[in-house]
């Protein structure tokens, strides 16, 4: 009989052992997270700090071409207010035959470049067309 009741302790103490190796890890796993989350929450100031005080027109367009994202710079260029590109499609705003070169490449995830590509702004007559 003492052997049973040393083997019951015995298995009582591992799984004490494992209880606490497991909260240990757990606090562990816990403090990593906090850390990598104030990492991204860094990262992503800096991200937002340079799209939204670059000098530099900038858009984020979602995988249909609607308005994610659009800087000062951008809006300026347009002469449109920030607020006026939620929701939007680019194309609705800039109708041109540029769509294909998006499609292109959304589906073949190639990466365009123009030197210069003609942009007009339709509406805005007195507007000249850009490069």
């Amino acid at each position: 009989m003492p052997d049973n009741k040393m083997t019951k302790d015995e298995l009582l103490a591992e799984l004490d052992n494992a209880r606490r190796l497991l909260i240990k890890k757990d606090e562990e796993l816990v403090e990593e997270a906090a850390r990598k989350y104030d990492t991204v929450r860094d990262q992503s100031r800096v991200l937002d700090a340079f799209f939204n005080n670059s000098i530099t027109p900038l858009v984020v367009l979602d995988r249909d071409f609607n308005f994610i994202m659009v800087n000062h710079a951008y809006a300026r260029a347009g002469k449109r207010d920030i607020s006026e590109f939620d929701g939007k499609n680019h194309f609705d705003f800039y109708p041109s035959d540029a769509i294909g070169i998006f499609k292109e490449v959304v589906s073949t995830k190639t990466p365009y470049q123009a030197v210069a590509r003609p942009f007009s702004f339709p509406g805005q007559p007195e507007r000249e067309t850009t490069y």
